[in-house]
This record gives structure tokens, sequence and C-alpha cells, in this order.
């Protein structure tokens, strides 16, 4: 990361341009240029020095929320951790004892788990909750027609083995979340679990990076992408035909566009305006924005 010196920390004061970062793409940069320019420069610009302690308190105030993780996030990484340790140590493991395997493995990650939120001290965070919503969400996965077909699967090593969650692609590295992968059949298929439904463009945005992930690892070019969430207590899945052309296409486009607002050496906050909106209520940088606003105006 840059560490800023005081002459960079005093030019940005006043005019609010910082030094460009390295560049990459993700599926979630890719979401929050879309819904807001303003928080896009936040969280990948001007948040940058904000982990150093005597930066300016603007941009530790930025880096910190940029760094904040909602409990849903939250939930949702954990249950990752716990699904990917789970189903990697089936891979000797006979088809016909996995089920029963998984359930004792999601029984001693969550018991795992309860122990050391028991020993850590939170004052700010439901232990008893959290843990309640992850037995939920696994409890529901393990008896889906779904499961079984993972569990039938003949070949599990694809887990965390051929897909990563960056490669590079055209001298760009891109970022997205490959989920649990297996194959039914002649089809590649990813399965990601949500504790809240995720919206259209991120299903199309994931689906379509997992397919172009697999044609760089494999040379297929269509995969299927299955989303797991909770309705109302029921659980629900949403499938997506993913493309590589399709994914291929939406890269080339955000690059194009998130790069023109680059100038030489430096990225100026006036070129990302804030989209004020239902959004703003949600997001993480409200606060940031109102902070700016009380000491500089409108900007």
């Amino acid at each position: 990361m840059n560490r800023f010196r005081k002459e960079e920390i005093s030019a940005a004061q006043a005019a609010f341009e910082v030094p460009p970062t390295p560049f990459s793409w993700s599926v979630s940069r890719h979401l929050l240029f879309h819904r807001c320019r303003r928080a896009y420069f936040l969280h990948y610009y001007f948040a940058q020095g904000g982990w150093d302690p005597y930066a300016d308190p603007l941009y530790r105030f930025t880096w910190s929320a940029k760094k904040y993780k909602s409990y849903t996030e939250r939930m949702e990484r954990h249950l990752e951790e716990i699904l990917r340790f789970s189903f990697d140590t089936l891979r000797n493991v006979p088809p016909a004892f996995r089920l029963r395997m998984l359930a004792t493995r999601f029984h001693a990650k969550l018991t795992a788990l309860e122990e050391y939120w028991r020993n850590e001290e939170t004052s700010a965070f439901d232990s008893k909750k959290a843990i309640s919503d992850l037995k939920e969400a696994l409890g529901s996965f393990l008896n889906s027609g779904t499961c079984s077909a993972i569990a039938a699967a003949q070949n599990l090593t694809l887990f965390n083995k051929a897909f990563k969650p960056s490669f590079i692609f055209d001298k760009i590295e891109l970022w997205y979340n490959p989920g649990l992968i297996w194959r039914e059949g002649k089809q590649l298929v990813s399965l990601r679990i949500h504790l809240a439904k995720p919206d259209a463009e991120f299903i199309r945005a994931e689906s379509d990076m997992f397919a172009l992930s697999a044609r760089e690892h494999t040379g297929e070019t269509e995969t299927l992408s299955i989303f797991r969430y909770p309705v109302k207590g029921e659980w629900k899945e949403i499938q997506c035909k993913g493309t590589a052309s399709a994914g291929e296409l939406r890269l080339h486009s955000d690059v194009k566009e998130m790069l023109a607002l680059v100038s030489g050496e430096r990225v100026c906050m006036v070129d990302f305006p804030a989209e004020s909106g239902d959004n703003c209520s949600t997001c993480r940088f409200a606060a940031v924005c109102a902070a700016i606003s009380e000491q500089f105006g409108e900007i």
C-alpha cells in the first residue's frame, strides 16, 4: 500500500486528489462502480493510506468504513469456510457415506466456532443468533437435492484446486467467488449460499465470471451457477447459466470506463459524483460522505 507523504496528504485535502492504486477487476468492484461512483472512489482510491495510524483522520475514517463487514457478510464468509473445509475432506470418502460425513463435519465446525465466540469478547455481536443462522443454513442445505448431487459427484478434487478466486485475463487480475464446484455429467456447476437474496446483476456477473474462469481452466464456455438463499423461512435456489463471452464483454466495458477516470498520476473525487437515492441508507460510506459535506461542502 502507498504511505502518504505530508505533501501528498496536504494536496489531497485541498483538491481531493489521490494517487491511483494498482488496478484489478472484481464483481464487487463492478457492482459498486455502477451503483455509486462516489462510493467507488472512496472504496478503491480515497481509502488508501487510511490503514496508517498517522494518516489524516478522514482517510482513516474512510478506511474503517471500507473494512467494515456487516453481519450478513460475516456469516456468509463463515458458511463458505465451513462448506469448503467439509467438502474438501470428502475426497477419499465413498459416495454412500458422504452425506453422513458432511453432517459430522458441519457439527464439528459449528461447535468449534461456538466455542471460539464464547471465549471472545464481542460486545456488539450476538453469537447465539449467528450459530442459529448458520445451523439453519447448513441444515437446510444438507437436506437439499443440490447437496445430494454434490455428494454423489465422482470428482470432488475441484474444490479449491483447479478454480482459484483470482486469475489473469488480458493482463488484468480478476477476482470472483468460485463457490463450491462439481460436475454433473458434462456440466460444470457452482454453488453459493447467501443469507439474503442477491440482486440480479450480482447473479449474472458471478455466473459469467465463473464461465470465463472455466474457459481459461478447462476450455468450456458455458457453466451453471446456483444461488441458494432464504425467503420468509424457506430456502430457495436460483439457477443461472453463465457464458464466457458475456463475462468478457462486461469486463472489457468496465475496464475501459473505469480506467478512463484515472488521469495520469492522480485520481480526483470530482470525477466520481455521488448518486443520491435509496442506496445511501445502506451504504457503508454514508457517514464519510456526510463528514466530507460538513467540512468542505458538496463536491
